[in-house]
Parts: C-alpha cells; sequence; structure tokens
C-alpha cells in the first residue's frame, strides 16, 4: 500500500481492479454493450452485469476523438 494514514485508516475502501480498454472501428451513433469478466482458480469466470454506451454521432471523415469514462471510487464520511 503506497498510502500512509489517514489515506489507508480512515473510510479507506480497496479499490478492487482497475481496467483499460482501447475501441477502434465502432459505428456513430450506434449502441454497444459490454461486460467484464474474471478467470477464477477454478477455472471458470464470473461475470459482471452487462453494460451499454453510445458511441459519437458521426461529425466528420478522418476525425480523431477521443473519450475518457471515470467511475468514482468514492468515500463516505
Amino acid at each position: 500500500m503506497p498510502c500512509s494514514s489517514p489515506a489507508r485508516t480512515v473510510g479507506w475502501r480497496d479499490p478492487g481492479f482497475i481496467h483499460t480498454s482501447f475501441l477502434k472501428d465502432l459505428w456513430p451513433n450506434t449502441v454497444y454493450t459490454y461486460r467484464m469478466g474474471h478467470l477464477l482458480s477454478s477455472g471458470s469466470y464470473i461475470w459482471s452485469k452487462t453494460y451499454l454506451f453510445k458511441s459519437s454521432p458521426y461529425p466528420g471523415q478522418d476525425s480523431l476523438q477521443r473519450v475518457i469514462i471515470f467511475g468514482d471510487m468514492g468515500k463516505v464520511v
């Protein structure tokens, strides 16, 4: 654990896993679904619920779009 007190003592919560994904060649204005999985030591998988997002509308040919999605891991006092 890289943090010291109080970051790891008061209301500290294990952040779990952080996932990174790169999506290419998405169709504009299209709804996509996804879910995350984890391989257990037994060889079976567990899966998250299914989530969805809608891709950006088509802004013009050869345009670059970058999106960052951040989920607050939060702290409740």
